[in-house]
């Protein structure tokens, strides 16, 4: 019986691992076979790439009415003469509303390779993959074996909104692998493991996660009322919210257009494809 039960989960690991490769397949043929063009925001993320959204976004209002070629448009998807991480940033913090360190990432392939529309989602397959290490890893922990973490991965990796994401050059699944990672790492500092290392390590995640969505806020307040729950006001909950302080801190240090985004987002500009609109 004992045997029995060995092969019988071999089995199902080859068949869970068959079906990750099978994921993985879809993926590769979407990229290079299936996908034909852009989203409307993924032409905004190549811009973002290109660091010439406000540029676009300036400069496209005065073309009205006006006769354009192919190469009129072209031109702001054309690869920089060299790596302008500070105009990524301001174009996202004037013209956006997103903060910049996906987009720096895929400046930095554009940068490298110039226009092609599968750089986002290639960057994408590769984040996939760092998650779906993550997430074996989090469901090994949680139920105790690799066979459900095998299963918890296949049911994610086939997943058809997950698999249409990673066809588009956005942000989402770099949010996906930090989210993880702050997970990974927050549970040990909510079961009182809170290390020297294990702080910076979930400092520096958190500033990351910032700098990739500003909704990754959110994520952190369940961990904060947890740490209110169980140690109250210790030298634990205050090394926590201090490491929280501190990955606030790193953001703005990497993004201090932050600064400029805020009150232009909520004073609600006139900004709207770079020109004005009527009060």
């Amino acid at each position: 019986m004992q045997r029995s039960g060995i092969r019988q989960r071999g089995w199902w690991s080859v068949v869970l691992i068959g079906m990750l490769l099978i994921g993985l397949g879809i993926r590769v043929n979407g990229i290079f076979r299936v996908k034909a063009g852009l989203s409307h925001d993924e032409s905004v993320s190549y811009l973002c790439a290109a660091a010439t959204q406000s540029l676009y976004e300036t400069g496209l209002p005065l073309q009205v009415d006006t006769p354009l070629v192919a190469a009129d448009i072209q031109r702001y998807y054309a690869k920089p003469e060299h790596l302008q991480f500070q105009r990524v940033a301001v174009d996202l913090s004037q013209c956006d509303i997103h903060p910049p360190l996906y987009f720096w990432l895929l400046h930095a392939a554009h940068y490298a390779v110039g226009f092609d529309m599968r750089t986002g989602p290639l960057i994408n397959v590769l984040l996939s993959l760092v998650l779906l290490v993550l997430l074996f890893q989090l469901g090994r922990s949680l139920f105790g074996g690799p066979l459900p973490a095998l299963a918890v991965c296949a049911i994610w990796w086939l997943s058809p909104a997950v698999v249409a994401i990673d066809l588009e050059a956005r942000h989402y699944q770099l949010f996906g692998v930090l989210a993880m990672m702050m997970f990974i790492v927050g549970r040990r500092i909510w079961n009182g493991a809170a290390s020297l290392s294990v702080l910076l390590v979930f400092t520096a995640v958190n500033a990351l996660g910032l700098l990739t969505h500003y909704y990754y806020g959110f994520l952190l307040l369940p961990g904060a009322v947890i740490m209110c729950l169980r140690y109250r006001v210790s030298a634990l909950s205050l090394r926590y919210v201090g490491s929280l302080a501190a990955s606030f801190l790193l953001f703005l240090f990497c993004f201090p257009q932050f600064l400029d985004f805020v009150p232009s987002y909520l004073g609600h500009t006139d900004r709207v494809a770079g020109g004005p609109i009527d009060q």
